[in-house]
This record gives structure tokens, C-alpha cells and sequence, in this order.
């Protein structure tokens, strides 16, 4: 992510991160790695697709 964000610093792209880990110190380290989103499994596809688009929104 870090090279990503590094190649294309103008990018809009929104970062969430699908994890099996959902404490306090993991949501804090996917922030600091510079993911926009946090979302632990198991995902609903539509409450995901839900929040990407509030977050899109809010974004504009």
C-alpha cells in the first residue's frame, strides 16, 4: 500500500482493509499503513458495498 501510495500520490483510491482482526491496536495499525477503511470478516457484500459509498461520499 505504502508503494502504491508512493507511485500514485494523487490517486483517489480507496483503501479497506478485510480482516480477520478486529481489536483496538489492529484497526489503529490498518490506519497507520494508510487504509481508509477497517472492515472485519465475516463481510456482508452489501454492507460493504453500503460503506464504501458513504465513504465516498463524504470524501467528495
Amino acid at each position: 500500500l505504502r508503494k502504491i501510495r508512493g507511485d500514485y500520490p494523487q490517486s483517489q483510491t480507496l483503501f479497506v482493509a478485510v480482516t480477520g482482526f478486529g481489536r483496538e491496536e489492529d484497526r489503529r495499525q490498518t490506519e497507520e499503513a494508510g487504509f481508509h477503511l477497517h472492515v472485519v470478516k465475516p463481510v456482508d457484500p452489501y454492507e460493504l458495498l453500503e460503506t464504501i459509498a458513504q465513504r465516498q461520499q463524504r470524501d467528495t
